[in-house]
């Protein structure tokens, strides 16, 4: 009786140690330098939501100080689509999709009201994130969305 109660408890433990270091593993691999809006729930260190959209944005942009807007990345990243663009902000407005991508403007006509600001490069990849069915959290992560959309 003892034997197989023994037995029941160390397979117990040993499924309760996995857990927690498949947990600490994930807690290693979150990005904690720029962002704290979207992280996947095993990121625990100061974390509440983390994303690497400021590593995105330098990514897909060159680290240019340049900035753009969709139809620069959309002809520079063919895979991305005009509703991966719904809701992303820009300097003088947000990009609507309905049927189609409009720009609704905010305020006085801007040459640059069109370009993505930061916010607005969380936004797409949160977007990208969901069309794609990827967790953020981690530089893999991001970098295997920029793939799909190169």
């Amino acid at each position: 009786m003892k034997k197989p109660i023994i037995f029941i408890i160390i397979i117990l433990l040993v499924a309760a140690s996995s857990v927690y270091f498949l947990q600490f593993n994930k807690q290693n691999k979150c990005i904690l330098e720029l962002d704290t809006d979207i992280c996947p729930k095993s990121c625990k260190e100061g974390c509440d939501d983390i994303i690497y959209s400021g590593y995105f944005k330098n990514t897909i942009t060159k680290q240019s100080e340049e900035k753009f807007d969709a139809i620069i990345l959309k002809n520079k990243y063919p895979e991305l689509k005009d509703a991966d663009f719904r809701e992303v902000k820009a300097i003088g407005g947000i990009y609507v999709f309905t049927d189609r991508l409009y720009f609704y403007e905010e305020g006085n006509f801007s040459h640059d009201a069109q370009k993505i600001v930061k916010e607005g490069y969380k936004r797409l990849l949160q977007n990208l994130a969901q069309r794609f069915n990827v967790t953020l959290g981690t530089k893999e992560a991001i970098d295997s969305i920029i793939l799909l959309i190169g």
